[in-house]
């Protein structure tokens, strides 16, 4: 019988890469994450994301600063949920870390509108 990977080791995966400071380690991160949302866009139910799996890509980016990106993935997760994946229902864990990275990463009259933006795509 063989073994596969399931999320939560692609997960630990990712949150290595994210505490890493080697050059390309964010890269990395993203190429795992792009890599288990095509294997379950493909019907792999060995890689199923959950809300820890999209936490992880979002804590990777507020740490790193990249608001941007960090907002895609939160895009992405909410498209997933609504899509039928019943593991992603958007949570105050989540939602935490996002806000913590705007708060930190951005000046404050453009960190609460940008915060307030990203509660209502989690509403």
């Amino acid at each position: 019988r063989r073994l596969h990977p399931q999320t939560s080791h692609y997960t630990a995966v990712i949150n290595a890469w994210s505490r890493s400071r080697q050059p390309g380690s964010l890269e990395r991160a993203e190429a795992i994450f792009n890599f288990v949302r095509k294997q379950y866009h493909s019907g792999n139910r060995d890689a199923i994301p959950d809300e820890v799996f999209y936490g992880s890509m979002i804590s990777c980016y507020a740490r790193s600063g990249d608001l941007d990106k960090m907002e895609k993935i939160a895009t992405l997760m909410v498209d997933d949920w609504l899509g039928g994946n019943n593991r992603l229902e958007p949570n105050t864990s989540i939602l935490n870390s996002m806000v913590l990275g705007i708060l930190l990463k951005q000046k404050k009259p453009h960190a609460l509108k940008r915060a307030r933006r990203l509660v209502k795509l989690m509403a």
